[in-house]
């Protein structure tokens, strides 16, 4: 999957060393002023920033507020290495409170202990994991834990996580204080990753921020100012500073949230997440094929497999496919997040431009 980033100036960034988080105001359209103080260090003041970035960074933060009562701190003890534990950051979802983390590394056999604020501590049980997006579904041990409202999480758009995210001001939230405050810099970002257990997997359609990512910060939520969950942390920055723990903005990876609320009902659901194929390699359609063609998303197919169920079905390399079982592809849906949503062995109407004329053909998609 390509895509494109816009690197746009982000309001603040946090930088943390220990259990301290020193503010870098990063003012806009100039250049970053840091600030690093410890406890003997006279204050270094910081020149104010501008009206409107004190006012967005303000209201980053009260978002950041009301989300998290729905945040949990999670602890990954993997079995071969219990000395090894790796902090986390988990998001309470869906109507049976079940905890969403994320991380390649906790697919190998190992336990997953919850804290609540009060310090009270238990393990929580794994549902199912998800080798392609990095989750892991866990049934919280506490009934009292909140959900985040439905109202959190923008509909339609970039991967069913609202309209596309680039350039959009986020907060990067901890389940005791905002840890980062950075944007959007770009979608359909890939990473591959070799999973414990498992082996190479690549997670496609991820977004990219400017955000100062710490290991445990994995799992952590992205809000922005309108108070809507945009992505969960799956990967860490790499490209840390003079020292680990005061990494660079950035780039930090995220999946999307209508991904990660869809692979959760899966795994609740089925233990597991069902993936159909159509069997087809494609990328989204570029500003200049979707003007010569007149539509307003869609994905080219650039590869086909042979014998797969788009090759059975008489698709075509330089096929655009703009519609999938009724569901129109504007850009820049992910086909993976469209396919989520049909089962292997399903028949759909799969919609095509072919020089210019629009065809529809009928496909059984395969297991994966």
């Amino acid at each position: 999957m390509l895509g494109t980033g816009v690197s746009p100036s982000g309001p603040a960034f946090v930088s943390r060393q220990g259990s301290a988080r020193v503010l870098l105001v990063a003012l806009l359209l100039a250049p970053l002023v840091p600030c690093v103080a410890s406890a003997g260090d006279p204050v270094v003041p910081v020149p104010a920033p501008p009206a409107d970035a004190r006012s967005e960074a303000d209201t980053l933060r009260a978002a950041a507020d009301a989300l998290r009562p729905s945040l949990v701190h999670l602890t990954w003890v993997p079995a071969a290495r219990p000395e090894a534990g790796e902090r986390r950051v988990g998001l309470v979802l869906g109507p049976g409170g079940h905890i969403v983390a994320a991380g390649p590394t906790a697919f190998e056999p190992g336990r997953w202990i919850a804290r609540r604020d009060d310090g009270h501590s238990a393990e929580a049980r794994v549902l199912g994991r998800d080798p392609e997006t990095f989750l892991t579904v866990l049934a919280s041990p506490w009934a009292s834990l909140p959900a985040a409202s439905d109202d959190r999480f923008p509909e339609g758009g970039a991967a069913e996580g609202g309209a596309d995210p680039r350039g959009r001001a986020v907060a990067l939230v901890g389940a005791d204080d905002v840890l980062a405050l950075g944007a959007v810099r770009a979608t359909e970002r890939h990473l591959v990753v070799e999973v414990p257990g498992v082996g190479t997997s690549t997670s496609t359609g991820l977004l990219e921020a400017a955000l100062a990512v710490l290991p445990e910060d994995v799992g952590a939520p992205w809000v922005d100012a309108d108070g809507h969950v945009l992505a969960l942390t799956v990967a860490a920055s790499s490209t840390p500073a003079e020292a680990p723990a005061r990494p660079q903005p950035g780039p930090a990876l995220g999946v999307p949230i209508g991904r990660a609320r869809l692979v959760a009902s899966l795994i609740e659901r089925y233990g597991s997440v069902p993936r159909a194929v159509l069997g087809v390699w494609t990328r989204p359609a570029d500003s200049a094929l979707r003007a010569h063609l007149g539509v307003q998303g869609g994905h080219l197919v650039v590869r086909m497999e042979p014998g797969g169920a788009a090759a059975k079905a008489g698709l075509q390399v330089h096929d655009l496919l703009v519609g999938l079982g009724g569901r129109a592809l504007p850009e820049p849906t992910s086909l993976g997040d469209v396919l989520l949503e049909f089962r292997p062995g399903q028949r759909v109407n799969v919609r095509i431009v072919r020089q210019g004329e629009i065809l529809e053909r009928e496909l059984e998609l395969a297991p994966r």
